[in-house]
């Protein structure tokens, strides 16, 4: 009995001085991290204190909702006793939830990316009690993770001065490496030719995108594509055809959900077949620019309908209750069977459309013979209503109200297996949804998207601008995360957006008041920083930031401010595309958003 008393106590987060803070955090996924039996702290500046005052070191496990290895990691390690005994006993154990503290977040997976050549979520990073980075990894296994927390631990016990001085050092030399981009200059017509002889010479010409691994849509690089096809005179051979092609599959196989719509976060295999299930608003309101570009440059009206598919999506199953996006939903379902929600066994088809119509709907959406998702088929693009109407002896517009039946009934019975929603309303997603509504209404006149997009940008202003200052996100009245350049950047962008379609003096005030903030919250004599509040000493600024899965924040409002009515913000926005040039010019691909910038400069001061 004592002996279980004295495990019971060991194993205890209260044993170490510490308790887990997360219970009912207004994170849902900091919230699902609120019964582990690790003493998950929130992230704020009394970590750093706990972790000088104790000299220990800090972890950082970096994640999100709808991430399925994130769950995965959690059931594994932070739901285990002896594992967490170890994290409450030698470090500072901090839970991050990658969409409230995004500068955090990217800076940690820079590291990450810098040190190991790849990185991802789960994140995990541990620090110096000062805030320097050691070291950075994705997901690892529960004997994995445990010999790390271990080893790390001894070396820090026998070696705790070098390996802080090693810690400060490694960080400033990335640091200046990353800033090190001395070349002669280059024109702007220069940098876009390097840049898209550059995209070519990885470009995958056989299945569109880049890699030969996992495929992400990729939506910076393919609206600077665009963009410069459209306006400069530059022939890349091959060019057109992937870009077409790279559409074409995303729009076929598994990227997309092709009964209820919306796009998956990327797919695992090179193939675009196998989707990583978790549905971002990013990625809707991302994509639907890409596919609305594209459409009035090649004249494809599959492809606009496409962009309105992604927004419809989004309107109908993200927009909560009070008019904003929520930001996620998860990539398992209740059973936490990753894609559990969007597959289809034999059994499940042939028990709600009985065998005819199961496998009618097995041909149009590709259903057979593919092995690669054991839980079940995904539905793709199969074969044509044309040639199904053909084979079974019916008119097409027999055959397409046929399959519309056939659909209805699966989303019938998908509806009660719907996955986890993040409920998160973020500034930073929400304004990229706002400015692609807006876009949309541009083209799309006769639609309802104007009305939406002012719904929006209102319901933001009521709802997150709170006494002058923009908040990241709100729960029962009170700020969540924290507030970064993105944030500012996205809205206002979407305001400008809307702002083409719609004169309201309101709006247009606050656009040029969120303008005026951002330049003094987030740009000085050294650069760009992503949020204000920056606790770690890593935390810089830089001269540009670049394009990933969100397009670069500070060429975003660099190039709304070229704009600008302003002559002192059009002037920071020169001066600031500018410094980044030599960055862009020697990383175009990875700075693309700043080469666009670039070429708004006007002409007479480039």
């Amino acid at each position: 009995m004592l002996a279980r008393l004295f495990l019971f106590l060991f194993l205890s987060p209260a044993a170490f001085g510490l308790t887990n803070q997360l219970e009912n955090h207004p994170s849902p996924y900091l919230a699902l991290h609120g019964s582990d039996p690790v003493a998950w702290q929130d992230w704020d500046a009394k970590v750093l204190e706990k972790a000088q005052a104790d000299d220990k070191l800090i972890l950082i496990s970096s994640g999100y909702f709808a991430c399925h290895w994130c769950h995965v990691m959690q059931k594994e390690s932070f739901k285990d006793k002896e594992i967490a005994a170890l994290m409450n006993k030698h470090y500072i154990p901090v839970k991050l939830d990658r969409e409230l503290h995004s500068a955090l977040d990217d800076y940690l997976m820079d590291y990450t990316e810098r040190t190991n050549g790849q990185a991802g979520w789960p994140l995990t990073v541990f620090l110096t009690p000062e805030g320097y980075p050691l070291i950075g990894a994705t997901y690892m296994q529960p004997d994995q993770f445990q010999q790390v927390l271990q080893k790390l631990q001894l070396t820090w016990d026998s070696e705790r001065d070098k390996t802080r001085e090693l810690a400060r050092r490694a960080t400033l030399a990335l640091s200046a490496n990353a800033q090190n981009t001395a070349e002669p200059v280059m024109n702007f017509p220069q940098i876009a030719q390097r840049y898209l002889q550059q995209i070519m010479m990885v470009a995958d010409p056989l299945a569109g995108g880049i890699g030969h691994e996992s495929k992400f849509p990729l939506e910076a690089q393919l609206l600077a594509v665009l963009t410069l096809r459209a306006s400069l005179p530059i022939e890349v051979p091959g060019l057109d055809q992937w870009v077409e092609l790279t559409l074409d599959n995303m729009a076929k196989f598994g990227m997309r959900d092709h009964l209820k719509e919306g796009f998956f976060r990327y797919t695992v295999d090179p193939s675009w077949e196998v989707p990583h299930f978790e549905k971002m608003l990013y990625n809707q309101a991302q994509l639907a620019r890409v596919y609305l570009m594209a459409g009035q440059i090649y004249g494809r009206e599959d492809y606009l309908g496409m962009a309105r598919l992604a927004l419809d999506f989004a309107t109908s199953d993200m927009r909560e209750q009070k008019g904003q996006y929520i930001s996620s939903l998860s990539a398992i379902d209740e059973n936490d069977i990753e894609g559990g929600s969007y597959l289809w066994t034999d059994e499940e088809l042939l028990a709600q459309l009985g065998r005819e119509d199961a496998e009618l709907a097995k041909a149009y959406w590709s259903m057979q013979g593919f092995a690669a998702l054991p839980a079940g088929f995904l539905p793709m693009q199969g074969e044509s209503v044309a040639a199904l109407a053909e084979k079974s002896g019916v008119t097409e517009v027999q055959m397409f109200e046929r399959l519309a039946q056939i659909k209805n009934t699966l989303l019938q019975r998908r509806a009660i297996r719907m996955p986890p929603r993040d409920e998160k309303v973020l500034a930073a997603w929400n304004g990229l949804m706002l400015g692609s509504l807006a876009l949309a209404a541009q083209q799309f006149p006769e639609s309802d998207y104007a009305a939406q997009a002012s719904e929006l940008a209102y319901g933001l202003r009521d709802r997150l601008w709170q006494n002058g200052r923009l908040w990241r996100s709100e729960e029962a009245g009170q700020a969540v995360g924290q507030t970064g350049l993105d944030d500012y950047a996205y809205l206002i962008q979407g305001l400008d957006y809307l702002s083409y379609i719609s004169s309201d003096p309101v709006l247009i005030e606050w656009r040029d008041q969120l303008i005026q903030q951002a330049w003094q919250r987030f740009y000085g004599a050294s650069g760009w920083r992503k949020t204000d509040q920056q606790l770690l000493p890593g935390l810089g600024a830089t001269p540009a930031h670049a394009d990933a899965s969100l397009i670069s924040a500070s060429a975003t409002l660099i190039r709304v401010s070229l704009r600008s009515a302003d002559p002192q913000i059009r002037e920071m926005a020169i001066e600031a595309a500018q410094r980044a040039r030599p960055m862009t010019q020697a990383e175009p691909y990875t700075y693309v958003s700043h080469l666009l910038a670039l070429g708004e400069i006007p002409p007479s001061v480039q």
